[in-house]
């Protein structure tokens, strides 16, 4: 009887697996119409930026100075920046004013710097940051108004993330602050609008 039990636990065990492991598989990339209420406006006008339903998590860079997805840290850092990194035991690394003893192991990026340096200056350079899209509940439409002031041609970039968490909180992994784990890695999808804003009269 024993080993029945036993045979029975490890069934159950591979069913389960299979079933956690085919969840994961079928996560789909978001599936969402993003819209501008007008491409081409005067400097001082409000475009209203709108997304559809179909993804858990929808951030917007405006394309202008300090909202440019290109210049944001998902783009600028490199991949080694998320890669792991291990502290033998009886080592340390000095982050600052904290100092991290092994054994551990940590994503490089809490470790490290990685900031933007000016070449010119050697001053630390801010990343491109983006804007969280208002929503009413979880998966439905969103809405975004931005008010552009300087004349220029703009890309706009909205980042739809799917992350498959069932508590809806959207983010994958336990995050320490907002560049510790990156959230669009799961299921990410980039849609891009074109904005040309004129100078006044």
């Amino acid at each position: 009887m024993k080993k029945l039990i036993n045979k029975s636990y490890l069934i159950l065990g591979l069913l389960a697996g299979v079933f956690f492991s085919s969840c994961e598989e079928s996560l789909e990339f978001p599936d969402v119409n993003f819209s501008a209420s007008e491409t081409t406006i005067t400097a001082g006008d409000t475009v209203l930026f709108t997304a559809s339903s179909g993804a858990d998590l929808y951030s917007i860079y405006t394309g202008d100075a300090g909202h440019e997805y290109s210049e944001s840290v998902y783009e600028v850092l490199p991949d080694s920046a998320y890669e792991d990194v291990t502290i033998p035991e009886g080592e340390q690394v000095i982050t600052g004013q904290d100092t991290i003893r092994g054994p551990i192991t940590m994503m490089a990026l809490e470790l490290y710097d990685f900031r933007k340096i000016d070449a010119n200056t050697g001053d630390p350079i801010d990343f491109a940051t983006g804007f969280a899209m208002s929503r009413v509940e979880y998966k439905q439409a969103r809405e975004f108004e931005y008010i552009y002031t300087t004349p220029g041609i703009y890309t706009v970039t909205l980042v739809t993330t799917n992350v498959g968490r069932p508590d809806n909180s959207g983010y994958d992994g336990n995050r320490a602050d907002a560049l510790t784990y990156d959230e669009y890695a799961t299921r990410r999808k980039l849609q891009e609008i074109t904005i040309v804003v004129n100078p006044i009269n």
